[in-house]
């Protein structure tokens, strides 16, 4: 028998996850059964138990999976030299992102994630996990910019970052609810109002 190579086993997983993610954001996640899954993933149920446990192991995975976004908005805010170019930067990693739709499924999962979180202990921390990484990501821009005097030096980075954080999620779902929000608009609005 041959050996399953590496490369094999990431694209087999990504094929479930993305599967997973569509039916997540179509349906909602308790309304997605495994067998939603399969038909999405074009597999047998046996090929997605040879990978995940059940369902919650693979919300688990698709939480996880989020840290792409993640990773680009801290290379964004690591190479921006001022508060300006990076609110840019960091708007064109995210905010120009929700009106493509494929992005938007992995919107309306993150909105599941919430109300999943609320239920699940599990997924409350695999999601938390996740906010954890970019805050400190965004943190560690906050201190840069209160040393280079843009942002009041008297305030807590951490909270500044978590707030930085909270603008987006909010924004981000609005345009769950609402799909034909501008969100070029509201970008425009947005970085005078944090400049």
């Amino acid at each position: 028998m041959p050996k399953v190579t590496d490369a094999h086993v990431q694209a087999r997983r990504k094929q479930i996850l993305d599967a997973a993610t569509a039916c997540f954001a179509r349906m909602g996640y308790h309304s997605s059964t495994i067998q939603d899954i399969c038909k999405e993933a074009e597999l047998s149920p046996g090929a997605i138990y040879g990978y995940f446990k059940g369902k919650d192991e693979i919300l688990q995975a698709v939480i996880e999976n989020t840290t792409d976004v993640i990773d680009e908005i801290i290379e964004a805010l690591d190479q921006s030299t001022d508060l300006f170019s990076a609110l840019r930067a960091v708007a064109r990693v995210t905010f120009a992102r929700l009106d493509d739709p494929e992005y938007q499924a992995r919107m309306r999962t993150t909105v599941v994630f919430h109300a999943e979180a609320l239920r699940d202990k599990r997924v409350a921390e695999a999601f938390a996990s996740e906010v954890r990484y970019l805050v400190s990501g965004m943190k560690r821009f906050v201190t840069r910019a209160q040393r280079r005097g843009e942002i009041d030096a008297s305030l807590d980075a951490e909270q500044v970052a978590r707030m930085l954080f909270t603008v987006f999620e909010g924004y981000k779902t609005q345009k769950v609810t609402e799909p034909n929000l501008d969100t070029g608009a509201y970008v425009s609005s947005l970085i005078p109002v944090l400049v």
